[in-house]
């Protein structure tokens, strides 16, 4: 007789689950996914997870096609988003290792066309996502035209515009770092970023399936719907995607393989592989939990490294947790994905941690006011509202999160699997640390 897991397994078309894992087990994840994939409207995914070596789940969701002709499973391509990111940074970091580049480098030793100011960004810097160079999308879509810029016309632009942060001073992620590590791996090899990243990268690792998306099968029924909407505009991002090198398009099977290399030192020396994960200090003093080109957090309170991203339909993520030798990667392919809350339920499962409880105790209006304020993380601002009987958590680039109080100093999203914890001192609190929901960071109250 089937389970429910079983039959939907079979419904769906996905791969086969591994026989180690018990129904009980496949079950829950079964419950945790499908209900993350109706809430969070996806059109497909693909899931595969490893401990210690050996694969110990696939499996797909939905279609790979809009068409709902191609079932998803683990050799299903997708569009690998901001993975090609941090792709790029170990390709910079092979460089490094070779001594044809240094972290602590001037970028514009490579790159002079940039001028003096952002020229004195280091290499490091660029990896850290604390060189204060705006954001590529940001800065080309204020721009006045959406179409794809010439190599010429995006330098000038970038030469032109100031920097967001003095360099150092500030973590913010930014494709236009990812650009620029590109820019300097092809000025530093004279060759094309396609070349490097298909000799140095693809070819080793025999990534077979992972291609740039206009060289593999079509993928037009997958790609087309999906585009940014800037004001009044319709912006297709394939035009966009190709500045900043995210036009990869992979499977599960190809992602596993891919970090499979990275951990084992296939791709990096052990020392340069140490570096890449360890904290960020800023020059302000302040340590940022994210390496180069990872971000650092925990799980049930176990280490926890991640990498991912999306854009306009093609959604990958991928998490380690070294000291339980386990590794899941999900694709996806939809409008919006939060696949790290995925993983987080798929990862619960798979090393029986138990479900996070969330209860919305009452708070009086002189409790509330205790947190509300103006809380800086880096050079972020984030703000502690009060919204009726609630707060609610605000910041540019997030919808609003309405915290429910657990006791304590704690809050949890009433939606989501935020939780922050605020140090409160002389009945005030003075900062709050917040895990979840992709982001961990600790901010400190500014006013």
């Amino acid at each position: 007789m089937l389970t429910p897991y079983l039959l939907a397994h079979a419904l769906s078309g996905g791969g086969l689950p591994s026989p180690d894992l018990s129904d009980a087990v496949l079950e829950r994840i079964e419950q945790v996914v499908s209900a993350e994939f109706e809430e969070q409207s996806l059109d497909g995914l693909s899931l595969i997870a490893a401990r210690q070596g050996d694969v110990v789940l696939r499996r797909g969701w939905g279609y790979a096609d809009t068409g709902g002709r191609e079932p998803a499973d683990e050799r299903s391509s997708f569009r690998a988003g901001s993975l090609h990111a941090q792709w790029i940074a170990v390709l910079v970091l092979q460089l490094v290792d070779e001594g044809r580049l240094e972290l602590d480098q001037a970028i514009g030793t490579v790159l002079p066309e940039l001028g003096e100011e952002k020229g004195a960004v280091t290499v490091g810097q660029l990896l850290a996502h604390t060189s204060g160079v705006p954001a590529w999308h940001e800065l080309w879509l204020e721009s006045e035209t959406a179409r794809t810029p010439t190599r010429e016309e995006a330098e000038r632009r970038l030469a032109e515009v100031p920097l967001e942060s003095e360099p150092g001073h500030c973590f913010a992620l930014s494709d236009t770092n990812v650009l620029l590590l590109g820019w300097i791996a092809e000025r530093v090899t004279e060759e094309s970023l396609d070349s490097l990243i298909e000799e140095r990268l693809l070819g080793p690792l025999d990534l077979a399936d992972t291609l740039y998306c206009d060289d593999g099968p079509p993928l037009d029924d997958r790609s087309v719907p999906y585009a940014l909407t800037v004001g009044e505009r319709r912006v297709e991002t394939a035009a966009l995607e190709r500045q900043v090198a995210q036009q990869l398009c992979s499977t599960a099977e190809d992602v596993l393989a891919w970090h499979t290399g990275l951990a084992d030192g296939s791709l990096l020396r052990s020392a340069t592989l140490e570096r890449m994960l360890e904290p960020t200090l800023l020059e302000t003093g302040e340590l940022v939990d994210a390496g180069l080109g990872v971000t650092l957090s925990e799980l049930g309170g176990t280490d926890r490294v991640t990498y991912g991203g999306g854009l306009a339909g093609g959604h990958a993520w991928v998490a380690w947790y070294p000291d339980e030798e386990l590794t899941v990667v999900v694709l996806a392919r939809g409008t919006s994905a939060r696949l790290q809350d995925v993983e987080r339920g798929v990862t619960r499962a798979l090393l029986d941690l138990p479900e996070p409880r969330r209860t919305d105790l009452r708070t009086t209006s002189d409790q509330r006011r205790t947190y509300v304020g103006q809380y800086h993380t880096g050079c972020d601002l984030v703000l502690v509202a009060e919204d009726g009987d609630h707060l609610v958590l605000q910041a540019a680039g997030w919808e609003d999160v309405v915290l429910l109080f657990q006791g304590g100093h704690r809050f949890v999203g009433a939606d989501s699997e935020v939780v922050l914890d605020f140090v409160v001192e002389d009945g005030r609190a003075t900062a709050f640390t917040l895990t979840g929901g992709g982001s961990d960071f600790t901010a400190r109250r500014s006013s």
